[in-house]
Order: C-alpha cells, then sequence, then structure tokens
C-alpha cells in the first residue's frame, strides 16, 4: 500500500525528548495497538491506535494546527507514517514522525514505561511520597471492620468497578465525588478508608479528602482490593450501595467555601463560557473541555461543548482524554467543588487548568475547519447476506476484539486488525464483521487502497449468525503473539492470578524510579526525587 506522505517530515529522539520538556504545545502520539503501547512507550506518549485513529483523534487532538508526532516500533514498522499520512487526510497540519520508532527512543538511553496511565500512576506515587499519605494494610482494616467503631468504607474506583468486586461493606463513592459528598457520609470521628483495586487511586482519593480538610481521620486501603485478596480475605461481588444522591445544604456550602479557597491558592482561575468559545474558535489554541459531573447528571443536563470525563477517571486514566502538553483544560461541574478538586491534581501532574464558572454552559464546539467524516459509508450487511456473501466467494474479516473472536466467530472467518488488513490473503471481496461500523470502515480504506472490494459490514453477533444457517466456531482463541490488541500484563491481576496482582503492585511502586530529571520536573508535587 503506498503512503501519502503530504510532505511529513522526521524528528529525532533527542529533539523530541528536548521539545516535550519545552513547555510548548506538543503531542506525542503511540499508534501501535493496546496490546503493543502497553509493553513500553515514553512517559509522555499517548496510545491513539491506528485501528481507531481517525475515529478518536477528534476528540484527543482537538486542534489541527498544533504540532503532534506519531510513533511507532521502528525498523520496518510503516505505521507512524500512514498514521500521518491520515491524519493530513483530514486537516491535520503540524505532523511529524519520530525517526527509528521505540527501538531509537530506548537506543537514546531514555526510559521506556510499560503498563496503562503510566502519567496518573507515577503521580499517584509520587504523591504518596510528597505527602506521606497515610495508610493501613487489609489486615488492620479486617481489625477495624470488627471493632467497636468500624470505619467509612469508600471505593473511590467506578461504579462498575465497585459492582465486579469490592471490599465487605464498602461503598461506591467514585473519587471524583469524595470532597463533595464524603462529609454528610461520614460520622463525626469516623475513620475514612478509602480504597481502589491497587494503589492510584487509594492514595490520590485519601489525600483528596485530606487536603480538603475533612476533620475525620484518612487514611489509604495500601494496595487496595488486590491487598484484600493477597492477605486472604474474601471480596464481595454484585454489591451496588452508592453515595447519596443529594447533598445537604450546608454541607454544600461549606464545601464551595473550601474549594473556592483552595483554587486560590492554587492558583486556578474560574472562566466564563464566553472565555473558553473565543479560545475554541481559535484555530491555534488547543483547549479541552472536559465536564466531571457523574454519568447521571451529565445525561440529564449536558453541556454540549463538552467531553464527558468523571473526575475520579480524569486523573486516574488523564492519557484517555488529553493528549497535548501545553495545552488548557477547562473543567465543568456544577457547583465549583468537583472541578476544582480534580483541577488541583491535573495542574501537579503539569497541565494548564481552569474552572468554569458554576452556572454558566457551553455551547456546542466550532467543527474544526477541514476536518472531514472519520468513517465513510460503508453498507450494512444482515446476517443472511453476510451468509450469502460468504458462500459467493467473499473473505470474511472479522476485526472485533480478539477475545470476542476467540470465544465465537463464524466458521471461515479470519481475525483481523487494521494495521494488519493490507497484508491479508483474501479473494477479491471482502465482507468485514464488526462491533463499530465506523472502525469497520476504517479498515475498508485500507483494503480498498490494495484493490480488495468490500461488500459491507455486519455488526451482529453469535445469535444472529445461527438463526441465518452460519456454523459458528466457539473457544477457538486468536495464538497470543497475534493478539496486539490485547494487553496481557494487566489482565491476570483480578482473575485469581496471585503473581500477577503482586508484580502489578510492584510495577506501580517502581514507576517512580524510572523518572529522569526532566520528567519528574513534569509534576510539581514536593517530594522525592
Amino acid at each position: 500500500m503506498g503512503i501519502e506522505t503530504h510532505g511529513i517530515s522526521g524528528i529525532d529522539v533527542k529533539m523530541l525528548k528536548a521539545q516535550l520538556h519545552s513547555g510548548d504545545p506538543i503531542a506525542l502520539i503511540d499508534v501501535r495497538e493496546p496490546g503493543e503501547a502497553g509493553e513500553g512507550r515514553p512517559l509522555l506518549a499517548v496510545n491513539l491506535p491506528y485501528s481507531r485513529l481517525e475515529v478518536d483523534a477528534m476528540q484527543l487532538l482537538p486542534c489541527l494546527t498544533m504540532p503532534i508526532v506519531l510513533m511507532d516500533d521502528g525498523g520496518s514498522d510503516d505505521r507512524a507514517l500512514r498514521s500521518a499520512s491520515r491524519l493530513a487526510g483530514i486537516g491535520y497540519q503540524s505532523l511529524s514522525v519520530m525517526n527509528g520508532g521505540l527501538a531509537a527512543w530506548a537506543a537514546a538511553g531514555f526510559s521506556v514505561y510499560k503498563g496503562v496511565n503510566v502519567p496518573s500512576k507515577t503521580f499517584g506515587e509520587l504523591l504518596e511520597h510528597g505527602h506521606d499519605t497515610p495508610a493501613i494494610d487489609a489486615a488492620e482494616l479486617e481489625a477495624m471492620r470488627q471493632g467497636d467503631e468500624p470505619p467509612l468504607i469508600l471505593d473511590g474506583r467506578t461504579p462498575a468497578e465497585f459492582e465486579r468486586m469490592s471490599i465487605p461493606d464498602a461503598i461506591s463513592c467514585p473519587n471524583g465525588e469524595l470532597a463533595l459528598r464524603a462529609a454528610a457520609m461520614a460520622k463525626p470521628g469516623q475513620t475514612i478508608v478509602v480504597n481502589c483495586a491497587g494503589r492510584t487511586r487509594s492514595i490520590v482519593g485519601a489525600q483528596t479528602l485530606i487536603d480538603f480538610g475533612i476533620p475525620n481521620d484518612v487514611v489509604a486501603l495500601r494496595n487496595g482490593t488486590m491487598g484484600w485478596y493477597l492477605s486472604g480475605f474474601e471480596l464481595d461481588h454484585g454489591e451496588t450501595r452508592s453515595f447519596p444522591n443529594s447533598v445537604p445544604e450546608d454541607v454544600l456550602a461549606a464545601a464551595r467555601a473550601r474549594a473556592a479557597d483552595l483554587a486560590v491558592e492554587a492558583g486556578i482561575e474560574f472562566v466564563s463560557a464566553a472565555d473558553v468559545r473565543g479560545w475554541q474558535r481559535d484555530p491555534d489554541a488547543c483547549v479541552y473541555a472536559l465536564d466531571v459531573r457523574t454519568h447521571a447528571e451529565v445525561a440529564r443536563d449536558p453541556h454540549p461543548g463538552a467531553v464527558h470525563a468523571p473526575g475520579g477517571q480524569l486523573v486516574q486514566t488523564t492519557d484517555h482524554w488529553i493528549a497535548a502538553r501545553g495545552a488548557r483544560v477547562v473543567l465543568i461541574d456544577s457547583e465549583g467543588v468537583r472541578a476544582v478538586m480534580a483541577g488541583r491534581w491535573l495542574q501537579q501532574m503539569g497541565h494548564d487548568v481552569c474552572v468554569l464558572r458554576p452556572g454558566e454552559r457551553l455551547s456546542a464546539a466550532p467543527p474544526m475547519s477541514g476536518l472531514s467524516s472519520a468513517a465513510g459509508a460503508l453498507a450494512q450487511l444482515d446476517a443472511n447476506a453476510l451468509r450469502a456473501a460468504m458462500n459467493g466467494g467473499a473473505s470474511a474479516v472479522d476485526l472485533r476484539a480478539s477475545a470476542d473472536f476467540g470465544a465465537a466467530h463464524v466458521a471461515g472467518a479470519t481475525w483481523s486488525i487494521r494495521p494488519r488488513v493490507a497484508a491479508l490473503e483474501v479473494t477479491s471481496e471482502v465482507v468485514l464483521i464488526a462491533d463499530d461500523a465506523d472502525l469497520a470502515a476504517l479498515a475498508a480504506k485500507d483494503l480498498s487502497e490494495c484493490g480488495v472490494t468490500v461488500a459491507g459490514v455486519h455488526t451482529g453477533q453469535p445469535d444472529d449468525w445461527r438463526q441465518a444457517g452460519l456454523d459458528v466456531v466457539e473457544n477457538d482463541p486468536v495464538p497470543d503473539s497475534q493478539r496486539i490488541d490485547f494487553l496481557f500484563f494487566v489482565h491476570d491481576r483480578h482473575q485469581g492470578n496471585a503473581q500477577a496482582a503482586r508484580d502489578y503492585l510492584e510495577w506501580e511502586i517502581g514507576l517512580v524510579g524510572q523518572l529522569d530529571a526532566d520528567e519528574r520536573a513534569l509534576f510539581g508535587v514536593a517530594g522525592h526525587a
């Protein structure tokens, strides 16, 4: 497949490293698939895989003129150049490719970080180092639970994670909600224990309440639910206990006053909707408008010009929402508490943060000039049409997650992923099987450029296939070596694999030791270097 380069240049890894620490706007994008990126990448590389590139680009890269550097493995890997060409084709104007890819970065002696959400995880460890965030282990928590004055256990993860597994007696209260709601939930003198699955949200959640000045003693549960499991205690499953929906007026007033003081202390400004609209209309400004409220609040009363990023998850997985260094981040809530608390942490992670004044509303953001539709049109095929096309000699290519393909797939279908479809041995006509028609259309473009006709996409499920008379193959896993969409490193720690859990916790603790001086300087957290 030929690549239209659009005059795209390369950048040396040493020059790139300097630019990443200059404070000027720049985004380093790792276009490899999650299973590859999670095995090692630069600290500030944000994973936007080629399989999703044009679909997710606008949210992660909301400025067409901002400098963007694409990286892949290096050597014969051409995905960075392919990705740069695709982005140039939809209007991005300042694109370059990291010369030599990850191999050159490592050869230059720069740190390579394994895992997911590495900047956020590193920040959590630095926070604990800098503040000596108090923590207890699982045995201490169990003793407290059995004592005369049991603690209030608040689980700072998402409600879905809480339902999958939780500490007995815990209540779901995602980190972004803690400052607003914990004071109304805790009894006077009651110790509050904040937990997550591992370390980061336990530390950040506990430190949030401590910094907020809640009068109760607050501690993090060391190593979260993994620490609980490794200590031999049973986890609950299927629980749905959650924080109260309303906050008493006196508690809300006190929270607003405290958050306002903390905003002044941190230098976080409250801005108007007119300010944000002006920034968003500037073609050279990179602006992220992020709504940190709960899913229910956003569904009931959305800000059309903002992306939903629940506050606790925004801090925990910052690289899912913010790809550019040096961009302006506008946070939105309804009361001026949750946005300030999330903003304090983002600021200490090196981001330029402000908060939309409570009561003001954003309108829809202006479209990015020159940005075309990512996916285009593909014929939608039902299961009968899929069967007819395959009976007529068309090759079936299944683009779903490798795990889903392994669980059940149409007999005769081949599993693949966009970076690899051009190398497939297929007939001159292909039908695609996918969960997402937009993503299928991206792969179809690559196939079409290789002279393959894509007859359409089918988005059905195994029951649809069986009803149409198609044979379904079950329990036929894709070989592990081919599963570049799946990160094995983070998977088994919640599947009863004690060693995987220990390895994961050791990885988190060890992140700070990988930082070089420039990387450490990105974080505004006092404490150990």
